[in-house]
């Protein structure tokens, strides 16, 4: 069994199947009018209802795994997908100037250079909350911060969020739109309460919204990668976990 944490509704709807060819749908019109009327069910059970979006999430699946690539790897641009296996801690924001959101951030390592990876995306996503049960029941409507272009409108009031976690963010900086500044910003915001002890195993698949080859401060070893998940699982640890970072 698999233990999902968090699942994007929105990404999943985003993937359409084939259409499909009009003498196919010809020949199961044909084999549906055949069948006597009264053995024909005209509501689908909940249950089956729960089976389709299943097959539909293993299908997006399989078509996501064709192309996706390692999350640290070079050359990563927005819009590729990413695959991910990490020990993560996670983080639910909310404040007055827009949607709540979750952030995931995987654990930093001293002394070596470390691909960070910033998940972002909507609490409303996360499996078994009562923001998810929700959305499912009434849908949801305006912007998510799941989406790159909302995150990164969100970026300069995060980092200053975030910054309570350490009471303050070094250097700052007025009427300076700078991404890779509010990437560096939040992460080393977050790197304060980012707890080996607390962290999870966490595997899944991202979108890219956005990579900053290197620290532009310059004194971080770091390349950071922010995306949006498709969904979030646990994993049990590895045999030969390292010692906590």
């Amino acid at each position: 069994m698999r233990e999902l944490i968090y699942l994007s509704d929105r990404k999943l709807q985003q993937f359409l199947p084939d259409p499909v060819p009009g003498w196919r749908r010809l020949g199961k019109l044909k084999a549906e009018v055949s069948v006597p009327l009264g053995s024909v069910s005209l509501e689908s059970s909940a249950q089956d209802s729960q089976s389709a979006n299943t097959a539909h999430f293993k299908r997006v699946v399989r078509q996501i795994e064709q192309s996706a690539k390692w999350f640290a790897i070079d050359n990563l641009g927005a819009g590729d997908w990413v695959f991910f296996e990490e020990r993560i801690n996670y983080w639910h924001f909310e404040h007055s100037r827009g949607p709540a959101i979750v952030l995931f951030l995987n654990l930093g390592q001293r002394h070596s250079h470390r691909t960070r990876l910033l998940l972002h995306g909507s609490p409303e996503h996360l499996v078994g909350s009562t923001q998810t049960q929700h959305q499912l029941r009434w849908g949801s409507a305006g912007p998510s911060p799941s989406d790159g272009s909302r995150f990164r409108d969100m970026l300069p009031v995060l980092r200053n969020v975030a910054s309570n976690l350490d009471g303050h963010i070094k250097q700052q900086r007025q009427g300076t739109k700078n991404l890779a500044w509010d990437i560096e910003d939040l992460i080393l915001a977050l790197d304060n309460s980012n707890d080996a002890s607390t962290a999870m195993w966490l595997a899944g698949y991202a979108r890219v919204t956005l990579r900053v080859e290197s620290s532009p401060r310059g004194n971080v070893d770091a390349t950071f990668v922010a995306a949006s998940p498709l969904y979030v699982e646990v994993l049990m640890p590895p045999d030969d976990e390292d010692e906590p970072l």
